[in-house]
């Protein structure tokens, strides 16, 4: 059977956990600078790549969340703000695919 997670070590849960709660915190408005910090954090130990792929779906779901849950904004901007935010996603995709492949930038 193969493991959905690869084994990861007791400092990276509990570095995951403390970057988890640090969005949490920082998405609730309490520390804007907390967030920030989640990261590094995450990259102490285990590779970027992997930190990103970890977060990344956390902060989307979080947004979505945050948009649903207030229901007055504006259609025009998002969609406005929607193109450049998938050009964006796909042009850091390629990036960081290349970089994990060792090509660099």
């Amino acid at each position: 059977m193969v493991a959905v997670f690869p084994y990861y070590s007791v400092m990276f849960w509990f570095s995951a956990i403390c970057a988890f709660i640090f969005i949490g915190i920082a998405k609730a408005g309490f520390g804007a600078g907390v967030g920030v910090m989640a990261m590094p954090l995450m990259a102490l130990t285990i590779p970027v790549v992997d930190a990103v792929a970890l977060l990344l779906p956390l902060l989307v779901v979080s947004d979505i969340i945050l948009v649903t849950y207030r229901l007055n904004f504006d259609k025009r901007n998002i969609r406005r703000m929607l193109p450049v935010a998938d050009a964006a996603a796909v042009y850091w995709y390629n990036v960081l695919l290349n970089f994990n492949a060792g090509k660099g930038y």
